[in-house]
């Protein structure tokens, strides 16, 4: 039982180094991760973009200590997202009436086409957005 004891002490004390040996091998290995500070994610490149110049106006596109023109030597450009708010359209639904030309009776309207809701002005694709 000494000799064991004594085998298993050995083992345990080398194991130990060789663990010291991988951590410290590890942490020296591991990249050093740089801390981002404030800022936001880009907005996705898919979305279009409209791109809206501001310009300084003709009387202060001049030096204010000798008068020359000013030059643009670059650009200070922020994005904010946009919303389009649901396009509306009206739809007219015209409905021919048709008569005999010769008697002039006999007035025939087309049908109207059926409502979700009669007697209203919204229709399916509208109830179905609200």
């Amino acid at each position: 039982e000494l000799a064991v004891d004594e085998d298993d002490s050995q083992t345990d004390d080398s194991q130990t180094d060789i663990t010291d040996e991988t951590a410290s091998a590890e942490n020296a290995a591991a990249p050093v991760k740089k801390r981002t500070r404030g800022g936001r994610a880009a907005l996705p490149p898919e979305l279009p973009r409209v791109e809206v110049v501001h310009e300084l106006d003709e009387a202060e596109r001049c030096c204010t200590e000798d008068g020359t023109e000013l030059k643009v030597i670059g650009e200070a450009v922020s994005e904010e997202l946009h919303v389009v708010p649901a396009r509306v359209e009206v739809i007219r639904h015209v409905r021919r009436k048709y008569a005999c030309p010769t008697c002039e009776e006999n007035i025939q309207t087309a049908p109207a086409p059926a409502k979700l809701l009669p007697k209203s002005n919204a229709s399916a694709t509208l109830l179905a957005y609200v």
